[in-house]
């Protein structure tokens, strides 16, 4: 048997590699990261329950637990192409958010905060990824505040 015949004989008995769409849920879920699909009825005033996630496009909503989660499971929300928003229920380290913000889409609601290197919060409750808020007069008030909103920042990601 040639070495070709052998390779492709076990890729077919193989079992699915992290590839495998079901698995990434999978491994979510036994680390306790919840995960919503779509809201129906989003912009309509109208409320309805979030569609069921079968498959990683599905994903809308990350909601992340106090512990049980890593850095490959961060790493891993790149796999989320409709991803919109990721809640924490503590706060996160440095490291975990430049993991976070490096693989969620440019626009993702970040609801989090962060714990610093030297222990202090950085109270960031919402952000957009990719996003910052604008140091310019936009909304021609003749004051630079929050309401000018957000603009993207090509810098980081935007």
């Amino acid at each position: 048997m040639s070495i070709v015949s052998l390779v492709i004989a076990i890729s077919i008995g193989a079992p699915p590699q992290l590839s495998d769409t079901r698995n990434v849920l999978e491994r979510f879920e036994d680390a306790g990261i919840q995960t919503q699909g779509r809201d129906p009825f989003a912009g309509t005033g109208l409320c309805g329950a979030s569609l069921p996630v079968r498959v990683p496009s599905d994903v809308y909503y990350v909601s992340l637990p106090p512990r049980g989660f890593n850095d490959a499971h961060l790493r891993l929300l790149r796999r989320f192409p409709h991803l919109i928003q990721v809640r924490c229920k503590r706060p996160v380290t440095e490291a975990e958010h430049e993991l976070i913000e490096s693989n969620v889409p440019t626009g993702a609601w970040l609801l989090y905060d962060i714990r610093l290197d030297d222990g202090n919060l950085k109270q960031r409750r919402s952000f957009r990824c990719g996003y910052r808020f604008a140091d310019e007069d936009v909304n021609g008030d003749g004051i630079i505040d929050e309401d000018d909103g957000e603009i993207r920042d090509s810098a980081n990601g935007g």
